[in-house]
């Protein structure tokens, strides 16, 4: 299994979570609760290894997350808040993403004004719209006829939103299983 992405050098979010049973944002507060300031990633990333036994890429990746994620005194309000949701479809990757990609096709289970703004095919898409934060879908190949979705939706004001965004998101997921006949 390949937990590298071969484009950037960066172990990929869901690949990560999959990996070390934490989603970003948990190890992001165990971080906080550890209360230590570290002076930088590579500080952080050592006591990841040191205390948890994880990779040095997975601690390398975490510790880029937490420092992304710290908010700094000029960006109280800018919200630090990350909702994700997993699902797996017993579909081929290029089936699932083209319910993303497609205009008419996101239409059929998504009631958002959602549009992609950068699209890494067979990877992950990007998106905007009139909603908070900002949306960033990975795909996940787990063979021929089976892919696996995760969504997370970044830059959110508190606890409370993301939870409402991880339940509408979850919902969502579930109309688009309906919709692909996979229930």
């Amino acid at each position: 299994m390949n937990l590298i992405s071969t484009t950037k050098e960066h172990v990929r979010i869901d690949v990560l979570h999959t990996a070390t049973g934490k989603t970003p944002v948990e190890w992001h507060l165990e971080l906080q609760q550890a209360s230590k300031n570290f002076t930088g990633i590579d500080e952080c990333a050592s006591l990841l290894v040191d205390t948890y036994g994880l990779r040095p890429d997975l601690a390398l990746r975490i510790s880029e997350m937490h420092f992304a994620l710290l908010v700094k005194p000029d960006q109280e309000d800018a919200g630090i808040e990350l909702s994700t949701v997993t699902r797996t479809f017993p579909l081929g990757i290029h089936i699932v993403e083209s319910y993303f990609s497609e205009p008419a096709l996101r239409q059929s289970w998504l009631d958002l004004d959602f549009m992609p703004t950068h699209r890494n095919i067979g990877r992950s898409m990007r998106f905007e719209g009139a909603f908070p934060g900002k949306v960033l879908v990975n795909f996940n190949g787990k063979g021929p006829e089976k892919c696996q979705i995760t969504v997370q939706h970044l830059k959110l004001a508190d606890r409370e939103q993301a939870e409402e965004i991880r339940m509408y998101w979850k919902s969502r997921l579930e109309l688009l299983a309906t919709v692909l006949n996979c229930k």
